[in-house]
């Protein structure tokens, strides 16, 4: 029997290979050191992360782009602009199958929303290291320069380990610790409850602040302040009815230390300074190999005693989703 021919390419022909998905992450750990407002674990929360993510999930080191201050070259330094350029990077050129990772381990705040986007009146808003000249990043900008591009099919997890970041994102979907969709109405009674005893926090937080001539924090928690009074502690930002020209093309997962009106502690696992978001995730990492989305939440929440809060840009089956970041 004659053996089969191999077929020939004709000249001009080209032949197209299956492009191999990439991961690329975004770090960011900021202490701020030398003012009233010093962290102690974020580096430590960047470079954990790291070993993760090179170790376990097998990413390029020329694939991570880490922003902390104590680096000699200040292009890597978590000022506004390099965070900004940072997010650009880390969607740049993103297709189909690829997974992206952002983490940021700082301090969150509140600003006035002066688009009517928020129906409370408060932007969400992280603070770079030199907050104080440049200013702070909001969630829209976030949302704008980090989701909103994002093409079908690419993969992005968030991790905001930092006070007041429950909707960091602007993302439409947010669930309760059964899995279900939660809806701000429910349980009016003790969300007043906690609403009144976390206004009452704010304002002692805004009190200290300003008391040690920290302006910009003073500001945040007076606005926090009266968010939570008028509204309460969560946004009615749609998610009743979700809009759906902001549901991402991508599949996007958030996941938030606290709600919008609330703050996290940093944590000392082993005598070591850690975001308490962060750590409880890593945590989870190790114990579990497959675990879900609702399953990072509630072990998240046991560990920190804190109410992390689970998003994403269109609906998902949490209970059944796995969280992976490759």
């Amino acid at each position: 029997m004659a053996a089969p021919s191999t077929p020939v390419p004709s000249v001009g022909t080209t032949q197209t290979q299956a492009r191999t998905p990439i991961c690329k992450a975004l770090l960011i750990g900021i202490l701020y050191k030398g003012t009233t407002g010093e962290l102690h674990g974020s580096h430590n929360d960047v470079h954990s992360i790291v070993t993760v993510l090179e170790n376990v999930y097998h990413y390029d080191p020329s694939n991570i782009l880490i922003l902390t201050e104590d680096q000699t070259n200040k292009s890597k330094w978590p000022t506004r602009r390099n965070i900004l350029h940072g997010l650009k990077w880390l969607v740049e050129g993103a297709q189909e199958g690829d997974h992206l990772f952002l983490h940021f381990s700082g301090h969150g705040g509140s600003a006035i929303d002066n688009d009517g986007d928020e129906s409370d009146g408060i932007d969400e808003v992280i603070f770079p290291l030199d907050y104080k000249e440049k200013g702070g990043i909001l969630d829209d900008d976030l949302y704008k320069i980090a989701i909103a591009p994002l093409p079908a099919d690419v993969h992005l997890v968030a991790v905001f380990d930092c006070c007041h970041s429950g909707s960091a994102l602007d993302l439409q979907y947010s669930y309760d610790p059964a899995g279900n969709l939660e809806f701000p109405h429910d349980d009016r009674v003790r969300r007043a409850r906690a609403s009144r005893a976390a206004a009452g926090a704010s304002l002692y937080r805004a009190y200290v602040a300003a008391t040690h001539g920290n302006v910009l924090v003073a500001a945040s928690e007076a606005r926090n302040t009266y968010r939570l009074f008028i509204h309460g502690s969560s946004k009615k930002r749609g998610r009743q009815h979700p809009d759906p020209n902001r549901t991402t093309k991508g599949i996007v997962v958030m996941l938030s230390a606290c709600r919008d009106a609330n703050t996290t502690p940093d944590s000392t696992p082993d005598g070591r300074s850690a975001g308490a978001m962060s750590n409880a995730l890593l945590t989870c990492l190790h114990e579990t190999t497959r675990p879900t989305l609702l399953h990072i939440m509630n072990r998240t929440r046991e560990i920190t005693n804190q109410e992390i809060l689970l998003s994403t840009g269109s609906f998902m089956k949490v209970a059944e989703v796995v969280f992976t970041l490759s």
